[in-house]
């Protein structure tokens, strides 16, 4: 991104968050990146980044990361923020 990294959209997506939380639910967030280490794996943990996944990564393991995370957000809820 020309401006901001992943990380500090993330910041800013949750100070947006906080502002209109009653309305929103709480977005997750996952890092795909080329450059994963261990220290970089907890700082993202620290800061409750839910999944890092170390490119190339492949259709099935997109997948597998958005059907295990459709779990946490039932389809009624998700329904009703539509109608907001």
């Amino acid at each position: 991104m020309p401006f901001k990294t992943g990380l500090q959209v993330i910041e800013e997506v949750r100070k947006f968050y906080k502002v209109y939380k009653d309305r929103l639910i709480e977005p997750q967030f996952a890092i795909v990146t080329a450059f994963a280490t261990p220290v970089f794996r907890n700082y993202l943990s620290k800061m409750s980044i839910f999944c890092c996944l170390d490119k190339p990564i492949s259709m099935a393991d997109l997948e597998d990361l958005l059907r295990s995370r459709q779990k946490t957000h039932p389809k009624e809820e998700i329904e009703e923020i539509e109608e907001i």
